[in-house]
């Protein structure tokens, strides 16, 4: 009878167990950004694979000024872990702390250390069109290890 329990239970067990595809290194390197958790799962892989630069694009424009929340919540997490943000094309002094001024500092970093957790080795470069302050692309650059 206990036989057949661990018998049941590894069952049970194998059968919830999915093997996902492996993915290239070119399919890390680009993660297309939608709002939704695939997302999420996409570029916590990316940043896992400690990849020297993610490249972050959209399939619908963002403005500069109304970067979505779950974008938001990448560089927040990347930003409390020492990480620099930049800005392509540079903008003047002034206009710097303004601009860092529409991301939030505080998160609850327990509930998403496992998820954004590696997002600590990197730095973000956000490319936008200085015109119309649409998003072009996001980089994400591996910090030097010195």
């Amino acid at each position: 009878m206990k036989h057949i329990i661990i018998f049941v239970c590894l069952i049970l067990l194998f059968s919830n167990c999915t093997t996902t595809p492996t993915k290239t290194i070119a399919e890390l390197e680009h993660v297309v950004y939608i709002d939704v958790t695939k997302f999420d799962d996409d570029l916590a892989d990316s940043t896992y694979a400690q990849l020297d630069k993610i490249t972050i694009t959209t399939i619908a424009p963002i403005s500069i000024n109304q970067i979505p929340p779950r974008l938001e919540k990448w560089l927040t997490f990347m930003q409390d872990r020492d990480g620099k943000i930049e800005f392509e094309p540079k903008l003047k002094v002034k206009a710097i702390g303004w601009m860092l001024g529409v991301l939030p500092t505080i998160f609850y970093r327990i509930k998403n250390e496992i998820l954004y957790g590696a997002i600590g080795y990197y730095n973000a470069k956000i490319f936008y069109n200085f015109e119309s302050g649409e998003i072009d692309k996001i980089e994400f650059i591996k910090k030097s290890e010195n």
